[in-house]
């Protein structure tokens, strides 16, 4: 039983950030495989299903950079979250 006026106090930090997410797809509209690495802006991402990259940055269009798929490296340069490889 927990007596009257007793109890704790906890601080939470909340962070702000911004998330983007970015589709990769190969010109026959089927998804870059799980498991792809991009580097945008400096940064490495794993691609995950359905070929998301799930990013916490800031980065703004246009979207430059490099995917690695099963050894084989592609730039690219799009203004749209949906990015054409290939």
């Amino acid at each position: 039983m927990a007596y009257p006026r007793s109890g704790i106090v906890v601080d939470f930090d909340v962070l702000k950030f911004t998330t983007l997410s970015l589709v990769f797809k190969r010109q026959d509209n089927s998804f870059v495989p799980a498991g792809s690495t991009v580097k945008i802006a400096g940064k490495d991402y794993m691609v995950g299903y359905d070929g998301l990259v799930f990013m916490n940055t800031g980065v703004n269009p246009p979207f430059e950079g490099t995917i690695t798929i099963n050894n084989d490296k592609f730039d690219f340069n799009s203004d749209s979250k949906e990015i054409t490889i290939g």
